[in-house]
């Protein structure tokens, strides 16, 4: 049962990625185009656009309230470094340098301010976590 969990959060976080990588904002919320095609003339039957609630990210959530866009960006930056599926290699020791990382950025935000050099030091960071991961490239 656990390995079935531990699938199925893997899969909703991959779902969630994909969503935030290819989703279109309509009316504020994040909406996938769906086309049906007849798959032997290749002829596009119909198009549409179907809704999609990222987790952490409704409409109507605590980000939306958070009026200046840079610290919105800094909480987005957060959010990414703390997100990591749990079959990762290296979770564990992943995961606290990357929550070392935040605390550290929101630390140097609440002593400077500068809300988009600390958000763009975190990403930063993770980039060249990926670097090594991946043996280079990113």
């Amino acid at each position: 049962m656990a390995a079935e969990l531990a699938g199925l959060t893997a899969a909703q976080a991959k779902a969630d990625e994909v969503i935030r990588a290819v989703g279109e904002p309509i009316d504020g919320r994040p909406m996938l185009r769906v086309a049906v095609t007849d798959p032997e003339t290749n002829t596009r039957l119909a198009t549409g656009f179907v809704s999609y609630e990222v987790e952490g990210q409704a409409p109507g959530s605590a980000a939306d309230n958070v009026a200046n866009p840079a610290e919105r960006d800094l909480l987005v930056a957060v959010q990414e470094a703390l997100t990591l599926p749990f079959d990762a290699d290296g979770y564990e020791r992943r995961i606290a340098d990357r929550a070392g990382w935040v605390r550290a950025t929101l630390k140097g935000y609440f002593d400077e301010g500068d809300p988009e050099w600390h958000a763009e030091y975190l990403r930063r960071k993770l980039r060249d976590e990926g670097a090594r991961t991946t043996g280079g490239a990113s």
